[in-house]
């Protein structure tokens, strides 16, 4: 588990959510869900939703899952469908007042015994890092550029080049938490872009705002595991 957290929808842009990379299980309306891999800003669709959910660490997420996590894209679904309704209400009656518990309870049910493969966690590190380009990553992994491609679809579900895009957005975005009235051309070399153009276009097409609106409506690109009332 990377996160959790607990929040009350609103509908309006500036609760815009930005793929973070990760996947992860929510509970909403006693209904738990599986939520896919990302690939654009979701929107809420109604205010006033209560929502519990726990983000899942990119090593771990295929394995918990059960299925290629490409398989999963920009999806959301019932749990009940993914694993089984014995499964399900098995683990998680155990704690059926509290809800974080609920989903950590059926999270550590399906983890248990599960065994992560070293390549899926080193190439996970390398993405995270954005020290090298997807060659550069290959190389390290020992498998070829395509081979990289197809094994990040089925462990992350997303291609290693989306991966290193949103990872690093989240870089610019902890750099605007911890340098105040940091401009935008120094935050894109200091989160590795190549210049301001390359942040302003990840940032619309990944947050869905310019960097000016995304950054200035919070200390942070809005991602659901950094929410201001999240426990970490």
């Amino acid at each position: 588990m990377e996160s959790y957290y607990s929040l009350t929808t609103t509908n309006d842009h500036g609760f815009l959510v930005s793929p973070d990379g990760l996947t992860g299980l929510v509970l909403i309306d006693e209904q738990i869900w599986w939520l896919g891999p990302q690939t654009c800003p979701w929107l809420p669709e109604r205010s006033g939703l209560e929502v519990y959910g726990l983000r899942i660490g990119m090593e771990w997420g295929q394995l918990i899952a059960g299925v290629p996590l490409d398989k999963m894209r920009d999806a959301r679904v019932p749990i009940e469908e993914l694993w089984g309704r014995a499964e399900t209400t098995s683990a998680t009656s155990l704690f059926p007042q509290l809800p974080l518990e609920r989903l950590r309870t059926l999270l550590l049910a399906r983890a248990t015994g599960g065994f992560v493969d070293q390549w899926v966690t080193k190439v996970a590190g390398l993405i995270r890092a954005g020290e090298h380009c997807v060659a550069e990553i290959a190389d390290l992994s020992d498998v070829s550029n395509r081979q990289l491609h197809r094994r990040c679809l089925t462990y992350f579900g997303l291609p290693p080049s989306v991966l290193m895009r949103i990872f690093r957005l989240r870089r610019a975005a902890t750099d605007v938490a911890q340098r105040k009235n940091l401009e935008l051309a120094e935050l894109a070399v200091a989160s590795g872009y190549f210049d301001q153009s390359h942040l302003n276009r990840d940032t619309r097409e990944l947050s869905g705002q310019s960097p000016t609106t995304a950054f200035k409506r919070a200390s942070n690109v809005r991602f659901v595991q950094y929410q201001p009332n999240a426990a970490q």
